[in-house]
């Protein structure tokens, strides 16, 4: 491939990646409103640590998950036998 080339299918990829993420970020941010009906800044610094503390222990198990999956499609094996990484 050439330079052009992979730049066109980088410019490519980034703008799919990033109007899927707005499309998403949009209706996720959306719905949240609905259901908390404040205004996010509003809230207390504290309460959104905690949130975050929250979405980013979701994240580890989330990450955890699909290493688990991967590592059982290519390798056949099973949850005890994935090392954890060092």
């Amino acid at each position: 491939m050439t330079p052009e080339e992979i730049q066109h299918k980088s410019d490519n990829f980034r703008d799919m990646a990033l109007a899927v993420f707005q499309k998403k970020a949009h209706n996720k941010y959306n719905k949240g409103q609905q259901e908390h009906k404040d205004f996010l800044p509003d809230r207390e610094l504290g309460i959104l640590l905690d949130m975050l503390e929250e979405e980013i222990v979701d994240m580890v198990f989330y990450m955890s998950a699909i290493r688990v999956s991967l590592a059982k499609r290519h390798r056949h094996v099973g949850l005890e036998d994935v090392k954890t990484p060092e």
